[in-house]
């Protein structure tokens, strides 16, 4: 659990983003750019096929306290 203060210095560094329905957060090949948390809604996590690189499906959905992000940030990989 978080103190307090350290909760409150954490959500002073967070940027708040709004997306819409069926609008990319981050795409496959990407570079790491932030960690995301969610917030309210959902955000579907889509694979394209690595051999064709065309089909793509979905693998998770993600919800209301759920995060993404962070392996890239750590790893320095591409997403």
């Amino acid at each position: 659990n978080l103190t307090p203060d350290l909760r409150k210095k954490m959500e002073a560094s967070m940027i708040r983003k709004t997306y819409r329905p069926g609008q990319n957060i981050i795409k496959q090949g990407d570079a790491p750019d932030g960690f995301y948390i969610i917030e309210y809604g959902e955000a579907e996590v889509i694979v394209k096929d690595s051999s064709s690189g065309r089909s793509s499906k979905t693998v998770a959905t993600l919800s209301v306290g759920d995060y993404f992000g962070e392996r890239a940030l750590v790893t320095k990989e591409v997403r």
